[in-house]
């Protein structure tokens, strides 16, 4: 997938990312200094592994929590309270129902929509079985218990034999549910193209693709990086 930054407005909240990068910060020091006695240990009962006695650099640590706080951590709930991120998170894939208009003519198609999201860059990809279209810029908007996503896409030919589809921009829009807006199920979206197309499509999330708990990824992150790390050649 192709991502892109992407917006985000609360008329209710000021812009969050520069008390989120603060705390970094602030978080970023003491986890050098614990990071940097438990590899002092380390070297202490095992000299062989005295390489691990250089100095930890608070920098290194900012850079790396910024990172993992944009893919994983800005998800987990008590991440989320510590760092002050209020971005939603919308992550999903749902079976996607098209009921399209173009020239009086009616069409009905059936295809995937799926968003994968980060808390700096988001990819928004609607496949049929004619097109692909795939977001170009994207904004969340939140006001009064939704949260709006508005996108522009480009759309993109299948090769089919016979198919008169022509690629084309478009926008479009849905409405989340403030509450509990990564496990939204069922949703509508409204688009329109420059070619005079305009259509519905129903959203139904597929049901295994529903988020487990954040701090269970985490773990298993964790882990994963672990077994990698020690794995026996």
């Amino acid at each position: 997938m192709a991502y892109h930054r992407y917006t985000v407005h609360d008329v209710n909240q000021p812009a969050e990312s520069l008390g989120v990068y603060w705390r970094l910060s602030f978080f970023a020091s003491p986890i050098a200094m614990v990071i940097g006695y438990a590899l002092h240990a380390i070297a202490d009962s095992s000299p062989w592994l005295s390489i691990s006695s250089v100095p930890v650099s608070t920098p290194i640590v900012y850079i790396l929590l910024g990172n993992l706080t944009s893919s994983h951590l800005w998800r987990c709930s008590v991440a989320r309270r510590l760092l002050g991120i209020t971005t939603p998170n919308i992550n999903g894939v749902w079976q996607a129902g098209v009921d399209k208009s173009l020239a009086g003519e009616q069409q009905s198609q059936t295809g995937t929509f799926s968003i994968e999201q980060t808390w700096r860059t988001i990819s928004i990809v609607l496949s049929t079985a004619e097109s692909t279209s795939r977001s170009t810029s994207a904004a969340l908007i939140v006001d009064a218990g939704v949260v709006r996503l508005e996108h522009q896409y480009f759309a993109t030919r299948i090769n089919r034999p016979g198919s008169d589809f022509k690629c084309h921009q478009g926008a479009a829009f849905v409405d989340f549910p403030l509450d509990n807006c990564d496990k939204a199920d069922h949703l509508t979206l409204s688009y329109f193209t420059e070619t005079g197309e305009f259509g519905v499509v129903t959203l139904i999330r597929k049901p295994d693709t529903i988020q487990p708990d954040c701090m269970l990824r985490f773990c298993r992150l964790l882990r994963n990086e672990y077994e990698r790390f020690f794995r026996k050649p």
